[in-house]
């Protein structure tokens, strides 16, 4: 379940367009009507709707999911405390859901 910038939009696409892999894509947005998340979402990916100051989003977001590739876009804010408060926020959502396996 990729979240974050293009580095993220290159794992979901390597992943859709692995032939082999067993695996759905969930991509997380902060816009789920956005553009980008329209071509994730064309291209086979689920797309939800998270924002990665609401842990709460964060943790419904991921529920369910086998495994977390996240990436914080520190390019938005430009700030190392909202960063590190981000990535804290990614962390306790994916450690929330007991099923997690990675």
């Amino acid at each position: 379940m990729p979240s974050g910038a293009p580095p993220a939009h290159k794992a979901v696409r390597a992943i859709l367009n692995d032939g082999n892999s067993t695996f759905a894509v969930r991509a997380i947005a902060r816009n789920s009507t956005s553009a980008r998340a329209a071509e994730l979402e064309k291209a086979g990916a689920q797309v939800v709707e998270a924002d990665l100051d609401d842990l709460k989003s964060l943790e419904t977001a991921f529920a369910g999911a086998y495994s977390t590739f996240c990436v914080i876009n520190f390019w938005v804010h430009f700030s190392p405390e909202k960063e590190i408060a981000q990535a804290g926020n990614l962390a306790q959502a994916a450690a929330a859901d007991p099923d997690r396996t990675s």
